[in-house]
């Protein structure tokens, strides 16, 4: 009996250890969260920045709307998403066009989430990732100027990948397949594809209309 009194005691006294432990890693772990929070964010931010000031060069300020990011949200791409959709202005202060962040969940190592930038005539500037997680050698090589080079300065409504003569996604403007790396390929060419077309939405509406 009093063996079977002592084995409860050491169970009940495991488990409140168990417990102190679990609360003391929680708040531990609320602690840190807390103090990284506003870095990261800020971080980010500043990459987001960086990124977008990477693929419109002349930019000098972006405007933030309402009613733009609404119409970003609601829209419904071919395998991607629009984060963010703000206002590019010049020197002058001009709207001279759209930059978006927008996001795939098709990348070979998960999302790949990029940012481009398209000008008031159907432009678009190029492209800049911010979140890249490929196969280094291969699809890591999305970002090379071999193969991102490619949108630069393309007035299009679609790019069409192509490999081996075929396009494996349809578009007008051909785009070179990275070499063993099809599936990334084709997530950021629909990726961008579905941003062009957001874009062109925004741009037939007139811009001038999100920018008061």
């Amino acid at each position: 009996m009093a063996e079977k009194v002592a084995k409860k005691d050491s169970a009940v006294k495991d488990a409140a250890i168990l417990v102190i432990i679990t609360l003391v890693a929680a708040l531990l772990l609320a602690f840190v969260y807390e103090i990284t929070k506003d870095p990261i964010a800020a971080q980010k931010a500043k990459k987001k920045t960086e990124a977008y000031a990477a693929v419109y060069p002349g930019l000098s300020d972006t405007v933030i709307s309402e009613a733009l990011q609404a119409k970003a949200e609601a829209f419904a791409g071919d395998s991607m998403r629009v984060d963010e959709a703000v206002l590019a202005k010049d020197a002058s202060g001009a709207v001279v066009g759209v930059l978006m962040t927008v996001t795939t969940p098709e990348g070979y190592g998960g999302d790949i989430t990029l940012t481009c930038g398209v000008t008031t005539d159907g432009t678009l500037t190029g492209i800049s990732f911010l979140t890249l997680a490929e196969t280094a050698g291969l699809g890591m090589k999305a970002q090379e100027d071999g193969f991102r080079g490619q949108f630069e300065n393309k007035k299009t409504d679609s790019f069409a990948l192509m490999k081996g003569g075929a396009a494996v996604v349809e578009g007008d403007e051909p785009i070179d397949v990275i070499s063993n790396a099809t599936i990334t390929s084709e997530a950021v060419v629909r990726a961008v594809n579905g941003a062009l077309e957001f874009a062109g939405d925004i741009l037939n509406e007139g811009l001038e209309g999100y920018a008061e």
